[in-house]
Formats: structure tokens, C-alpha cells, sequence
């Protein structure tokens, strides 16, 4: 029986004429990278002391390795499979190295709606939900974060699926821009950013009550800006919120998308 939609040659052919036969050690920068041993479910992190004999081919190969779409790869006796397993987005790891800040770029968007062909089949249906698990994931790890300052960048790549690999170049564009943006947007040296979460933006939030059908997710996900009023319509108690990159969820979970946000002008230039 196949351990996965693709065989694992081609894609090694491809990193070893990339990357070749260094080991970490043989790195001028410092280089980490995330997988998971299959057996223990422990995450490993490939480039930390004691791991830096490891050819680098091996867990840049391991760390493709997403169970059920590429095989896991052995390293050393064991197998090992892609770090996102258990965090797709590592920052985590990043803050025990340091005292930040720490600059993320998530490009696994998967908050949106996708067409019924994005859907079909086992192949399509199996990667749409890795998708929402790993988004689910990311943002249930990040919420009230309370290591040093992150600064998470979040470009819009709605339209790429997590596994369009012939996209890469588009995400990577994408990525570059929105950090550029990001960082203009902070107007100020990373070192020099707070603690917490950033960017932050302030919005007001808004209920249609012409759409809203009073069935309470709103106020089982946000109940400290959401209640039922008599009429069972969701009303909103605190409207102006001060949001992280991952806040609102409850906005793209509404059912009926009764729920929408705008930017609250500054006091000092409301007209």
C-alpha cells in the first residue's frame, strides 16, 4: 500500500541537485527547520546544537514531508514528517531562541470560501481540510500570545490553495510586498517594537440585522462584543475593538455574513 499521493524520488532528486550534501555545520548563517518524528510524535528541530551533522538535504526533505501527500523521510534510523504537524508556523520555537522580536509571514490563508472543484475527489478533499486544520491551528497558537514582540505578516494569497506548488514564486512575491508594507505601516525599527502582537488596527464592528438569523455563534465565539438582543438579533456591545492580525474570526464565521467591520477613524480626525 502507497504511504502517499506522491512518491517521495522526485522531489529528493530535486532538493539534493538544490541544496546538495552540506550539513548545518557546514551553514555560515544559522538555519532551523521544523519536523516531527513520526514514531514519538516529538517535534524536531533540525540546525539547533546537537542536531548540526545532519545534511541539510535530509530535513529540508522531512520537512516537505506533509503525512498522506509525501512519504516520510528517515533520518538516522527514524522518520520524520513535516513540522506542521504540530506548528505550521514555528514561532514558538523561535521565541525560546531569543528575546525577539520575531517577524512571521503566514502564507497558508485558507479563511475564505473555495469553488466546488477545489473540493472534489479525494485528493482535493483530503488537502482542503489539512488546509483548514493548519490555519485553525496557527491561529489558535497565536492567540493571546504572550512571548516577545511578534510581528506576523499575513499577504493575501485567499486564491492559492496551501498546496498549489506551482505557485510558489506568486507566494513568495506576495510575501515580500506585504512585509514591506507591513513594516512601513509600523514605522519603526523591529527592536524597537512593544510587546504583544503587531499590527494592530482599530475597527468598528457592525451587524446587518436584515441578514442575521439570531442562531448565537457570534456570542458563543466573541461573547464580550456580542449579545442577543429580545428580538434574538445578535447585537454588538463594544463596536470599536482593537484588533491583532488574528482577530475577528468571528466575522468569516457568521453564517449569513451579517457581521462587517470598518476602520474607526482617530477622534482627534473624525469630521
Amino acid at each position: 500500500m502507497a504511504p502517499a499521493l506522491y512518491r517521495r524520488e522526485p522531489l529528493e532528486v530535486l532538493i539534493d541537485h538544490l541544496v546538495g550534501q552540506v550539513t548545518f555545520n557546514d551553514l555560515k548563517r544559522r538555519l532551523l527547520i521544523n519536523t516531527v518524528d513520526l514514531h514519538s510524535g516529538m517535534q524536531v528541530m533540525w540546525g539547533l546544537p546537537g542536531l548540526r551533522s545532519t545534511r541539510v538535504a535530509d530535513a529540508v526533505a522531512a520537512s516537505c514531508a506533509l503525512p498522506g501527500i509525501f512519504p516520510p523521510r528517515e533520518i538516522n534510523g527514524r522518520a520524520y514528517v513535516d513540522g506542521a504537524v504540530v506548528e505550521n508556523l514555528p514561532v514558538r520555537m523561535a521565541a525560546s531562541l531569543g528575546q525577539g522580536p520575531i517577524l512571521a509571514i503566514n502564507v497558508a490563508a485558507t479563511s475564505v470560501l473555495r469553488s466546488e472543484t477545489d473540493t472534489q475527489g479525494f485528493a482535493a478533499t483530503y488537502i482542503r481540510g489539512l488546509e483548514i486544520v493548519m490555519q485553525t491551528q496557527i491561529e489558535s497558537q497565536l492567540r493571546d500570545w504572550k512571548g516577545p514582540p511578534l510581528v506576523l505578516v499575513q499577504p493575501r494569497v485567499e486564491h492559492i490553495s496551501m498546496f498549489a506548488f506551482d505557485k510558489t514564486e506568486e507566494l513568495i512575491d506576495a510575501g515580500y510586498r506585504a512585509t514591506a508594507n507591513t513594516l512601513d505601516q509600523l514605522g519603526t525599527r523591529l527592536d524597537g517594537v512593544a510587546r504583544g502582537m503587531h499590527p494592530t488596527r482599530r475597527l468598528r464592528v457592525l451587524v446587518d440585522e436584515s441578514r442575521c438569523v439570531g442562531c448565537g455563534s457570534c456570542v458563543i465565539q466573541a461573547p464580550q462584543v456580542f449579545r442577543l438582543d429580545a428580538r434574538g438579533k445578535a447585537e454588538v456591545l463594544t463596536p470599536v475593538q482593537t484588533w491583532s492580525p488574528i482577530d475577528g474570526a468571528y466575522v468569516l464565521n457568521c453564517p449569513t455574513y451579517a457581521i462587517s467591520v470598518q476602520p474607526e477613524q482617530p477622534e482627534d480626525s473624525a469630521a
